[in-house]
């Protein structure tokens, strides 16, 4: 590498002399810095010569006799003497054995994935091997799901998932409020709004695995969130005073990673009964949408724990549920206490942010949802037992409507789940039973209360949730126990 820098400098300062000689002569001026240019010329050539004695043959061409010049140096003979040396060069490094380029690289790979030869084990290589592990375990889920969301590839595509086997059924210490399935692995959460208690459970074992306290004595727990699901998951909890906790190894040893205070000063507003805090992740963002007792919205980077953006609701009422489009995550839709549904779009600004609304409801929006596969409508439902397919594209006129219960004196829909893939909706009261329509408003089944020896009781219903790619149904009762439904083998 020495030698080609010195055959490179020898190159650009021959051709730089040509030019100042073939100057010189045109404007007939002063020869001494040429001659102080040759002797800068001999002086490059003789280090050049010492250390790769090879370019003397080269040179001896144009007139070095191994001191100097014996015939005059004009800008041709210089161009000329440049362009083999060049050529030397060339043919120089091609004759040379390839070497290995100078880089860390090596270095990094040794250090990053041999490292488990020196420390037993416990290192970078097994978090690269846990790493390709779920990416294939996430596949695989994916792979089994697909005749679900792609129905049309399978045979006997137009029959309707019927969920009318148990594959599931639990007692538990509490009542159950909230329940999440993890999407790729056989965990149900379930938890209990007033003792802020949460327990996750394997599905597969039929037998509690953890369980956690998330809330500080005087708050309840009004929602929770499996993030970064396809990873090494978080639990995001919201309280009902307004703070977001982030939790890792939630599944064995719960331990706390953050929190922060999502929605300030929550309070009881017009037509409420206390929402608590209310939440939805956006996964294609790292954003974390929260509100509950108050009139506006807020957007926070998870990451940051920083507030990228307040949108006021402009509803004089709590905001009773959220979700947002897990396709583009631009998207914000909530429903009201009041029955309004509204939809936002956070790119706008705050006070243009408001793009659709939506009045047909009269009471309370138990829940709101916009499915990731099929035609993206919104569905939402009240506990008056009505429940409405919206069209992102026009305001106020929903696509389908339908009355899931006829319901009588201070009976309420309790529930409303929304498959995100599968043609799969759920309703539930508390005095009757869970029932399951397609998204196109036909009923397929239904589950009845009972307490008696005929069979699993379920009790009066008090949420359910969709497992995220199967078609399975998790279901929580008063009279603390939780049951899942799936499609008869």
């Amino acid at each position: 590498p020495d030698t080609d820098r010195l055959v490179l400098g020898l190159i650009e300062f021959v051709g730089d002399l040509a030019d100042h000689i073939e100057q010189a002569e045109s404007a007939a001026t002063p020869e001494a810095h040429e001659q102080r240019m040759r002797g800068q010329l001999r002086s490059h050539i003789a280090t050049l010569t010492e250390v790769q004695p090879d370019y003397n043959e080269t040179l001896q061409a144009f007139g070095w006799n191994g001191s100097d010049f014996t015939v005059r140096l004009t800008p041709d003979n210089l161009r000329r003497m440049a362009e083999a040396l060049q050529t030397a060069m060339n043919k120089s490094l091609a004759a040379q054995e390839p070497q290995l380029i100078s880089t860390n690289f090596f270095k990094w790979c040794s250090r990053t994935l041999c490292r488990w030869t020196a420390d037993g084990g416990q290192s970078r290589f097994d978090e690269l091997e846990q790493q390709d592990w779920r990416r294939e375990r996430n596949e695989k889920a994916w792979s089994d799901a697909v005749r679900f969301i792609n129905p049309d590839q399978e045979e006997g595509a137009d029959k309707p998932l019927e969920l009318t086997e148990t594959v599931f059924h639990s007692p538990t210490n509490e009542v159950v409020d909230l329940l999440v399935c993890h999407p790729y692995e056989p965990w149900l959460l379930a938890a209990n709004s007033q003792s802020s208690q949460i327990s996750v459970w394997n599905t597969d074992q039929v037998g509690e695995i953890s369980r956690m306290q998330v809330s500080t004595r005087g708050t309840r727990l009004t929602s929770m969130r499996i993030i970064n699901d396809h990873d090494v998951s978080l639990l995001a909890t919201g309280s009902s005073d307004g703070v977001v906790q982030l939790w890792r190894d939630y599944w064995h040893a719960p331990l706390p990673l953050t929190s922060w205070r999502a929605v300030s000063r929550l309070k009881e507003t017009k037509n409420s009964i206390g929402a608590g805090l209310v939440m939805d992740w956006m996964p294609t963002q790292g954003h974390l949408v929260a509100s509950g007792d108050v009139e506006y919205i807020q957007v926070w980077d998870a990451h940051t724990e920083l507030r990228v953006r307040r949108i006021p609701s402009g509803v004089p009422s709590c905001v009773t549920c959220l979700c947002v489009d897990k396709n583009v995550g631009n998207l914000v839709i909530a429903g009201y206490g009041n029955g309004n549904v509204r939809m936002y779009d956070i790119r706008m600004r705050a006070e243009d942010a408001l793009v659709q609304h939506y009045q047909q409801h009269d009471a309370w929006v138990i829940n709101v949802h916009m499915q990731r596969g099929g035609f993206h409508h919104i569905v939402s439902g009240s506990n008056a037992g009505d429940v409405l397919w919206w069209d992102p594209r026009f305001a106020n006129q929903p696509a389908r409507t339908m009355t899931a219960y006829r319901l009588k004196g201070e009976d309420k829909m309790s529930a409303l789940a929304v498959h995100d893939y599968a043609s799969l909706l759920a309703t539930a009261t508390r005095n009757q039973y869970i029932k399951i329509f397609t998204l196109d408003g036909e009923q397929i089944t239904h589950h009845k209360h009972y307490t008696n020896f005929l069979g699993d009781p379920i009790g009066p219903n008090s949420c359910l949730g969709f497992h995220p790619l199967k078609p399975h149904l998790a279901a929580g009762s008063f009279e603390k126990m939780m049951s899942i439904y799936a499609p008869s083998k």
